[in-house]
């Protein structure tokens, strides 16, 4: 986010919210996955990891979309805790269903993968958003927000094909 809260067609966007504002926009997000991580180990256990890992997605996408197309900043706020949603609970389950479908030698390596990919994808944002920071327009923050929606996708229709965990 902090290549798009910088920005200054974000900024103009919505007309130069003050850092306070801007901090709790970028926070809430984490509330929303503090919320939905709690819980959604006893989700998981009721309706299963592969359903649990679709909604995830299902949730951070609409999050993400309600970002993408913002028109004002209580919409952008409410974009983030819903995507803060998806975010916990995926955060949460995929790591418990990576433990859960792989074999004992490997359940340590694979389980890293989820955190590996978090870290690669954070990292191709900082430069999505640079790359964008070259737009002369608001797309310039409409579509590093927006990818997220792609990501949320993609891994929302390969939970419906991935196996379901023998827990």
């Amino acid at each position: 986010m902090s290549g798009i809260i910088t920005g200054p067609y974000f900024m103009d966007y919505f007309d130069h919210p003050s850092k306070a504002y801007v901090g709790t926009m970028v926070a809430i997000l984490e509330i929303g996955a503090f919320i939905t991580s709690l819980m959604v180990g006893r989700i998981g256990d009721i309706i299963g990891r592969r359903r649990t890992i679709f909604y995830g997605s299902c949730i951070f996408f609409v999050g993400g979309a309600l970002q993408t197309l913002a028109t004002s900043m209580p919409m952008m706020m409410a974009g983030r805790f819903v995507a803060g949603f998806g975010v916990g609970m995926l955060s949460t389950i995929v790591p418990v269903y990576q433990s859960e479908i792989s074999p004992p030698h490997n359940r340590g390596k694979l389980a890293c993968i989820e955190f590996t990919g978090n870290i690669v994808g954070y990292s191709t944002s900082v430069w999505v958003d640079y790359g964008c920071g070259f737009i002369e327009s608001d797309y310039s923050w409409r579509i590093p927000l927006g990818l997220q929606c792609f990501m949320g996708a993609l891994l929302g229709l390969g939970s419906l094909v991935i196996v379901e965990s023998p827990r």
